[in-house]
């Protein structure tokens, strides 16, 4: 039996992958969990249904916003920072490898 899986060239680029899928796996229920639990704490409370979600979801963006500020954003920026670098010195090793070879060539000629 051969199953046709993608073949990595590096074990970075699974291992993120890896990450990514388990984090849709963990995030869809929390959503589904959350989403349930302020639907039953709107249904039992005595305020209008809308207040209560209202109020239950400005909890959370004050619950959140300060931790996903403080940890997660900087930590995402660096991580572009540097992807960006590596893309620079990338194109830059590649532009120079091209230029090599014109002039090797304009020399041969």
């Amino acid at each position: 039996l051969a199953i046709a899986l993608p073949r990595w060239s590096t074990a970075d680029k699974f291992i993120d992958l890896y990450i990514i899928c388990l984090s849709w796996l963990v995030a869809l229920p929390w959503e589904q969990t959350f989403d349930l639990a302020s639907e039953a704490l709107a249904e039992s409370s005595s305020v209008p249904h809308w207040v209560t979600r209202t109020m239950v979801s400005l909890a959370m963006i004050v619950a959140v916003v300060p931790s996903w500020y403080l940890y997660i954003f900087p930590n995402s920026r660096e991580e572009e920072e540097s992807e960006e670098t590596k893309e620079e010195v990338n194109e830059g090793a590649e532009g120079g490898e091209a230029e090599g070879k014109e002039a090797k060539k304009e020399t041969a000629v």
